[in-house]
């Protein structure tokens, strides 16, 4: 967690060789913006956890004990804040396809029900734990994220609009 910033810098820094010189200087707010988010996102994940856990104890009879090996609590542990530090970011990199060019914030409005059930699917098949509080607690923030990711790109789009000069009509019989 701790070394996000440079392992994302690291992801990033293999995609930049192959982008124009504009969209390079995208990398240094990609830098500033991904380790944080995605550190809010464990942070997220770690606030849940115990609830999660909470909730998955419950189902142990009475006059049973739960024995849980540190090993699978640990991986069940990392699991769960890599999943939730990682779903915070997918609507980050909506909004960076959407300045490379890839996507606009229209084409993220016409399949915003599907990618908001999309959400609600990675959540329930991402997260390792089966109780609904854990998918809800992924889902919701994934779903806000991605309308709020929607609203920045078609702001983006606007502004891009506004800076590229308006296309020149043809007149008749100009087809030539």
């Amino acid at each position: 967690v701790a070394a996000s910033p440079y392992w994302l810098w690291q992801a990033w820094a293999f995609i930049v060789p192959g982008l124009l010189p504009r969209e390079k200087r995208w990398s240094r707010v990609f830098a500033a913006i991904a380790g944080p988010l995605f550190i809010a996102g464990v942070a997220l994940g770690y606030y849940v956890l115990p609830k999660g856990l909470g909730v998955l104890i419950g189902f142990t009879p009475a006059g049973m004990e739960n024995l849980v090996e540190f090993g699978d609590y640990f991986s069940f542990f990392s699991r769960m804040l890599l999943v939730f530090g990682i779903a915070v970011e997918i609507p980050f990199f909506l909004v960076l396809l959407n300045l490379a060019g890839v996507v606009s914030g229209a084409q993220l409005g016409r399949h915003r029900s599907i990618i908001l059930m999309s959400a609600v699917v990675f959540a329930a098949v991402a997260t390792p734990s089966t109780d609904p509080f854990s998918m809800l607690m992924l889902a919701i923030p994934m779903m806000v994220l991605f309308v709020l990711a929607e609203v920045v790109c078609r702001a983006l789009d606007r502004r891009r609009a506004r800076r590229s000069p308006a296309p020149v009509p043809l007149a008749l019989g100009d087809e030539d």
